[in-house]
Parts: C-alpha cells; sequence; structure tokens
C-alpha cells in the first residue's frame, strides 16, 4: 500500500475475526448498559481475566468474581478468584 493511500484510512478493520469481534464488543451501547446494570447490580458478576484486565472502569455494587487458572494473579481486595 503506498504512502497516499494510508492517508485515506480513516477505519481499519482487523484481519483476525477474533479482533474485530473484540473491537465491535468494546463499543459502549448506552442502553446495554443501562440493561446489564438493572441485571446485575446486588449480584455476582462471573469474568475471565482477561476481561476482567479490559475493563476500564469498577462495577460497584456487584461482587466481581475472576476465573483464572493462574493462582498468582493480582487482584484488588474486593474481587474474588476462582480457579
Amino acid at each position: 500500500m503506498s504512502e497516499k493511500n494510508k492517508e485515506k484510512d480513516f477505519f481499519h478493520l482487523p484481519q483476525n475475526p477474533v479482533d474485530l469481534l473484540s473491537s465491535i464488543l468494546l463499543i459502549e451501547f448506552p442502553a446495554d448498559m443501562k440493561r446489564f446494570k438493572q441485571l446485575t447490580m446486588g449480584h455476582f458478576v462471573i469474568m475471565g481475566r482477561k476481561t476482567f484486565e479490559s475493563m476500564t472502569g469498577d462495577l460497584p455494587g456487584r461482587t466481581k468474581i475472576v476465573v483464572s487458572r493462574n493462582e498468582d494473579i493480582k487482584l484488588p481486595e474486593n474481587v474474588i478468584l476462582s480457579q
């Protein structure tokens, strides 16, 4: 690809389907986020280690359980490790 064409690329689709799905899931939809909060408030939220590490904020009012094979993982005090 020439330098001239690179300047016109405003949107890049990853070649790997997993990367593409990850990019799509990173988009926050307000209605979905509100529903997620309604469903999970006061309950357990179970997620994998990579999902937990990718989170940009906290989930107050919910007990967070992180599933990982690595028993040496460092997690905040309010997060439960499940193996």
